[in-house]
């Protein structure tokens, strides 16, 4: 939003210089740290605590809910610890299932955590939609 007048006026400065202007739009990003990959905004506030996972953690029949973070993807599990996706095949078919059917993101996923500058990230192996009985179930058990 506050990015559109910043390339707006990069573009007049040198509007035959697109790599130059592209340049310097990310430099920009990169100094005031604004994020560019979860979107504006987007807080991960269980990897900030200091709650990180090792990498190579394995998540195996994990419940919860896949939903979109900026132009990226995350996946909030029951227990409500968020990770951000990595790009793959298995997130591409769940992103064409919630374009089809998106009043249902619940998923039971197995995947491998990683991490990357104090951030945790989710490297998707297998994901499957959780029924409604199980939502249910899971439900009853959190206290």
């Amino acid at each position: 939003m506050f990015l559109l007048p910043i390339v707006i006026l990069l573009f007049r400065v040198s509007p035959y210089e697109p790599r130059a202007v592209i340049s310097v739009m990310f430099t920009a990003l990169f100094v005031f740290g604004i994020p560019t990959s979860a979107g504006l905004g987007a807080q991960f506030e269980d990897n900030k605590s200091g709650a990180l996972r090792r990498e190579g953690s394995k998540l195996t029949e994990s419940v919860g809910e896949v939903v979109p973070v900026g132009n990226r993807w995350a996946f909030v599990g029951s227990d409500q610890r968020t990770y951000r996706i990595h790009e793959n095949l298995a997130l591409q078919r769940i992103v064409r299932s919630l374009r089809r059917d998106h009043a249902d993101s619940h998923w039971t996923i197995d995947g491998t955590i990683t991490e990357f500058m104090d951030e945790n990230y989710l490297e998707l192996t297998r994901a499957t939609r959780t029924s409604q009985s199980k939502r249910t179930e899971l439900k009853k058990e959190t206290p």
